[in-house]
């Protein structure tokens, strides 16, 4: 599909990841997937809570200057504990020195979303946190999690949706949140869009 047909209303996925494209399909939505090109250089002034939120901003943008409509969707997720980001491993070494940073801990992960409404010109932001127990971890049960894999491409070298959830102790908050793309945050920031498909009748009140 060339970017001259993507539909006015439609949605676009700012994002290469499997895990966000299977979180849409499951919930219903469809998208169309186009890989950012955006540069992904922090500057200092950027705080480790907020930089989720403004690299799904350059994400979102990224890709909105080369379609001719719709709504654009970046995302970006971090794992954070004792003031640092855990990010995606480079290698299983560095892998296992997370899970060993983070074993027997509480950490945070927060995903940002950023909608850039093509038409209207407009950014629409929300981020969702959710804190995450890692059970304390051997390092028998550590070098059996990097053989299987996952940690490749995760934020903190694990993923909650498959077998890194023998890893969790606990978990407060959205589980989507984790796996790169919170639901009902999504779902509030697409009813700011006002288009019919996106807008949930009636809205459910939490708390």
């Amino acid at each position: 599909m060339s970017f001259g047909d993507y539909q006015t209303a439609g949605l676009v996925l700012a994002s290469s990841s499997p895990q966000r494209s299977a979180i849409l399909e499951r919930i219903g939505i469809p998208f169309t997937v186009v890989k950012p090109d955006a540069d992904e250089t922090v500057p200092k002034t950027v705080s480790p809570e907020m930089l989720p939120a403004y690299l799904a901003r350059k994400k979102a943008l990224s890709v909105a200057g080369n379609v001719s409509g719709g709504f654009v969707l970046g995302a970006d997720t971090v794992v954070l504990f004792g003031g640092r980001v855990y990010g995606k491993p480079e290698n299983a070494e560095m892998a296992r020195a997370f899970l060993k940073a983070l074993s027997g801990h509480r950490h945070k992960v927060i995903t940002a979303l950023a909608l850039y409404d093509k038409a209207r010109g407009t950014l629409h932001e929300t981020a969702a946190t959710t804190r995450v127990t890692i059970a304390p971890l051997s390092d028998a049960v550590i070098g059996w999690y990097i053989g299987t894999g996952e940690w490749r491409g995760a934020a903190g070298g694990y993923r909650v949706q498959g077998q890194g959830a023998r890893l969790i102790r606990s978990l407060t908050g959205l589980e989507s949140t984790v796996i790169g793309l919170p639901v009902y945050p999504l779902m509030t920031l697409l009813a700011k869009t006002e288009q019919p498909q996106w807008i949930m009748e009636p809205v459910p009140k939490l708390g």
